[in-house]
């Protein structure tokens, strides 16, 4: 029988039931974690020290708290559903014999390790513990526990959604050396290229949210450096590592190919009539449509993608430089 780890089966039992499980998972997740955190005074601390200096900085983390994890869920739940759609597509490719079926989740036991060092890393890195209080007859109680909360939901989704986007790598990495593939029709290993297309998109998706912590028109590296320190390792194995090994394989397909063809037109007749100038020419046209076939499992849209979702954090910059613009002209400052 197939394992299905906890939170894998968890997704797939809640997008049966669902009808737009995307879009609800977001708003189940942003609008109760908006009212929390506006329940504990978290939201606008103007009244509580040492938050009272700069309110508006802990109104950018709670946003972030509340719409990160999210858009994490979302992303969960619609990478899981894609990828059913990828291991239906896959068992077409791979050989008669092979069992997929237990390849797919083969290290999914390790994502309680996950979770647990996501959240250790969330309690040491992430928290300042130095200005909080979790002690209930202290005015920061509120806040604080608004913190530790949010941090928590952040990076214990956050870690568990990057255990299963790497485990997928991994499994569609060897995937990639054993498939069965047709030169001539490369659009059956697009899957390979969409699922690192998913994780670019899930990876710059972050980058672009944190800025919400700068919504107090400052920026702090700080404030930065620890997501960076996961995501930018993040981006070198999720978007490589699905393609790596089929793009290798379609490289050496079409070397032989040419080699092939090459020799044929080494020995082929050079006469300059009948049947063999006919041969001659459809040889070299085949050399030049071998050539010009793509080396990477993925097409024209997928690839003009990668290119778009680059622009996405840029954007987010240059939309938070408009604004605070917007408000120094708008507020006289």
């Amino acid at each position: 029988m197939m394992y299905i780890p906890l939170p894998i089966k968890a997704v797939e039992n809640y997008i049966d039931r669902v009808s737009s499980p995307v879009l609800v998972a977001g708003a189940v997740i942003a609008i109760p974690s908006l009212v929390f955190h506006s329940l504990t005074g978290a939201l606008y601390p103007a009244d509580i020290a040492p938050w009272d200096k700069d309110p508006l900085e802990i109104t950018g983390l709670v946003l972030l708290m509340s719409f990160m994890p999210a858009y994490l869920a979302m992303c969960f739940v619609a990478t899981t559903r894609l990828s059913r759609v990828m291991h239906r597509n896959l068992k077409t490719i791979l050989p008669p014999d092979f069992e997929l079926d237990g390849m797919v989740y083969r290290w999914g036991k390790g994502w309680p390790l996950a979770l647990a060092v996501s959240l250790c890393y969330a309690f040491g890195f992430n928290i300042g513990w130095y200005s909080m209080s979790l002690s209930p007859d202290d005015p920061r109680f509120g806040v604080s526990f608004s913190i530790v909360v949010g941090q928590s939901l952040v990076w214990g989704v956050g870690g568990t959604l990057l255990y299963f986007k790497v485990h997928e790598a991994l499994v569609l990495h060897r995937l990639g050396k054993i498939v069965q593939f047709d030169l001539y029709y490369i659009d059956a290993l697009n899957d390979f290229g969409k699922t690192a297309l998913n994780g670019f998109l899930i990876i710059v998706g972050v980058i672009a949210l944190t800025f919400l912590q700068s919504i107090n028109q400052t920026f702090v590296l700080e404030n930065y450096a620890n997501a960076f320190i996961v995501v930018i390792p993040a981006i070198f194995v999720m978007v490589p590592l699905p393609i790596w090994s089929i793009h290798r394989r379609i490289q050496q397909a079409k070397i032989e190919l040419l080699t092939q063809i090459d020799s044929n037109i080494i020995h082929a007749s050079k006469a300059l009539e009948g049947e063999d100038l006919h041969l001659l020419n459809s040889l070299m046209q085949r050399r030049e449509h071998i050539q010009k076939m793509r080396n990477w499992p993925m097409d024209f849209s997928i690839s003009t993608k990668f290119f778009l979702y680059v622009f996405i954090v840029p954007m987010a910059w240059a939309g938070a430089a408009l604004m605070e613009i917007l408000l120094d002209t708008v507020l006289g400052i």
